[in-house]
């Protein structure tokens, strides 16, 4: 195992680590830690950028987006207080949209995740109030931003814990919804992306009674699941049935990370392990194990792909430890 030094812990989240191939980054507490995606990063003390939430609120996820036909790839923050764009290495300020309360209970951004369709290109972000707010973003160059609109995912649903998205061919989108309502009830919940229009639901997937969605990934015509009970749900979108059920880990998975050209993922658990997955075959529904890799005495809470362009590696974020893991994975 390899260790980037950034003296910044990882705050306690779902999701908590994203890569692009050029940057690493983390909530940590009110700010974004951002360090460089590179080899020379996992061998010492690793040069870090600091984004601090506009709003100074705890920053509840953060994720890189690049909705096509936009193509400016952007850095999305997610706090208690609002949703922010930023450039891709985080030194530039875009966008804000406000989290609005309808009473007087607090509430947050969580889940991002972008598409197209009809030609413009879309950021979602969930909320703990149930709604998902839907951005468009167009432009050539540099970004430009909608009027953004709050949609209510559904009525049963009263907070939003990850988002996953695609675009399809024909000018529409796919968002996947992992919701949770009272009493216990949870779905992961598919919906239609059109232009100018309210998501429509298309399929609902009900959870076991008491588990939870933690992360939601979209790879072509697979939608990957990760639960509370340590298991992993493989879907098919196209058909919209479960095609497999595996229980991947002892203890709660706090992060699933698809790779972004190879089929493979990658899943971290509070057992303290991250483990390497390999997607079925064209036709298939056995998922197998690549290899598992032990973070001793850590309580995960991120997962990606890094090592630069190719991701060749594997990283992995903790709470209460200053750096940031990573293993090889060839």
């Amino acid at each position: 195992m390899k260790k980037a030094a950034t003296k910044c812990s990882a705050s306690l989240l779902f999701n908590n680590l994203a890569s692009n191939g050029k940057h690493i980054a983390y909530a940590h507490g009110r700010e974004v830690i951002i360090i460089p995606d590179s080899t020379t990063s996992f061998s010492g003390h690793p040069s870090v950028t600091r984004v601090p939430d506009k709003d100074q609120s705890v920053v509840q996820q953060v994720r890189w987006v690049a909705p096509p036909d936009v193509p400016t790839e952007m850095l999305v923050i997610a706090s208690s207080k609002s949703l922010q764009m930023y450039s891709a290495d985080g030194k530039h300020f875009l966008y804000l949209v406000p989290f609005v309360r309808s009473d007087d209970k607090s509430g947050f951004f969580r889940g991002i995740a972008a598409c197209n369709a009809a030609g413009t290109g879309y950021v979602f972000a969930g909320c703990s109030n149930g709604e998902i707010c839907r951005l468009p973003v167009t432009g050539s160059g540099e970004p430009s931003f909608g009027k953004y609109i709050m949609h209510p995912a559904q009525e049963q649903c009263t907070c939003v814990s990850d988002l996953a998205a695609a675009s399809l061919p024909g000018g529409t989108g796919i968002l996947a919804v992992a919701s949770s309502g009272e009493g216990g009830c949870a779905a992961i919940l598919l919906m239609d992306v059109v232009e100018a229009e309210a998501p429509k639901l298309t399929a609902t997937f009900p959870s076991d009674i008491g588990s939870m969605c933690t992360s939601l990934r979209i790879r072509q015509s697979l939608l990957l699941c990760a639960f509370s009970t340590g298991q992993v749900r493989m879907y098919d979108l196209e058909a919209k049935v479960l095609t497999a059920v595996m229980t991947a880990h002892a203890r709660w998975i706090n992060a699933l990370e698809v790779h972004p050209s190879k089929d493979t993922f990658a899943t971290a658990s509070e057992d303290a392990y991250v483990g390497v997955w390999r997607l079925p075959e064209q036709g298939g529904h056995t998922i197998k194990l690549v290899t598992h890799y032990q973070a001793q005495d850590c309580t995960l809470t991120g997962v990606t792909f890094c090592g630069g362009a190719s991701r060749d590696s594997v990283g992995a974020t903790a709470y209460d430890v200053d750096y940031v893991m990573a293993w090889g994975t060839d």
